[in-house]
């Protein structure tokens, strides 16, 4: 149904009372323990809003979410545990690419692929072309990071509406997340702490909000993810050339994926969600598909499939 007045004050309410509540504990601690740094984990870590808060609040310099926050998380820090009992090392997990790569898989209509450097998919951007990215190992946690993931340009506020309609098709007041070299993360926002894994949202500056209109939430600020070349070479060599070629600081991204799905593993999965959204080119680690150029009747079979595959699930769900 549709979400009415009182449906968003009660979300308000909520969202207040978890602030709350969660600044209260924080405070807490620093105070018995008097850290500076806080690492914050589970499911609640990540609300982003929060996460802010606590920082303003608690009287922590650092607050650390780790792109693993969540019940999945526990089999890193089952490992973790496990590995410093055995032989006393810890492990340092300083990259969230951990899930399995797919590098020289085969891509369907192989003969309507080409190869594209950093800055012809800059190009493209700038045109406000949307871009499915599917490169190396799949992220471990909620967070698209580069990865797996669906890139515009966040330079005209309208693209926010584009890619609902287009491809992601979920609530308009959720804002989309923009995406920054570290080397130029001051230009969008003053604090010291951005995040690396979209876990943190900052205020933004005034002149940037300008230029990234569609990344930008009512309240002036976003969930900014800052990539170093060491993160993620390519998805900074697309940034570095975009900036370039349009002196806007970032780029809009957004998870691989279709309203309520899970985001794209394989290749096949990134093939059919491309078909079935209005994205305009897939990139597979370093080569494009444009989507005019496939056949539209696979197109078709792709939605048809889906669309009984997704009755079939509806119908089992209410038989069982």
């Amino acid at each position: 149904g549709s979400i009415l007045s009182g449906h968003e004050d009660i979300a308000a309410s909520v969202q207040k009372l978890v602030e709350d509540i969660l600044i209260a504990r924080a405070q807490l601690l620093q105070k018995r323990s008097k850290a500076n740094k806080l690492v914050f984990s589970g499911g609640v870590a990540l609300n982003c809003l929060a996460n802010m808060k606590i920082y303003e609040h608690a009287g922590f310099e650092e607050v650390f979410v780790p792109f693993g926050a969540g019940d999945s998380g526990s089999a890193i820090g089952c490992a973790a545990l496990a590995q410093l009992s055995l032989d006393k090392k810890k492990i340092e997990l300083e990259s969230p690419y951990l899930g399995p790569s797919y590098q020289g898989g085969k891509l369907p209509f192989a003969k309507l692929w080409k190869k594209v450097s950093e800055q012809e998919v800059a190009t493209l951007l700038s045109q406000d072309r949307i871009i499915g990215l599917f490169q190396g190992r799949s992220e471990f946690g909620p967070r698209a990071l580069g990865n797996r993931s669906f890139l515009a340009s966040p330079g005209k506020a309208e693209m926010k509406d584009i890619l609902n309609e287009k491809v992601k098709g979920r609530e308009s007041f959720r804002p989309f997340s923009p995406v920054v070299m570290d080397s130029i993360v001051s230009e969008l926002t003053s604090y010291k702490y951005a995040s690396k894994y979209m876990t943190m949202t900052v205020p933004i500056l005034e002149k940037a909000q300008k230029l990234i209109p569609a990344a930008i939430h009512k309240d002036g600020t976003a969930r900014v993810q800052v990539v170093s070349h060491e993160d993620n070479s390519f998805l900074y060599g697309i940034l570095e050339a975009f900036y370039k070629t349009t002196k806007i600081p970032a780029l809009l991204n957004t998870s691989f994926n279709l309203s309520d799905e899970p985001i794209v593993e394989n290749i096949e999965d990134a093939f059919m969600c491309f078909l079935r959204s209005n994205a305009d080119y897939l990139l597979i680690d370093g080569m494009i598909l444009d989507r005019s150029l496939v056949p539209e009747n696979i197109v078709e079979n792709a939605k048809q499939f889906y669309r009984k595959r997704s009755s079939s699930i509806s119908e089992s769900v209410y038989t069982f």
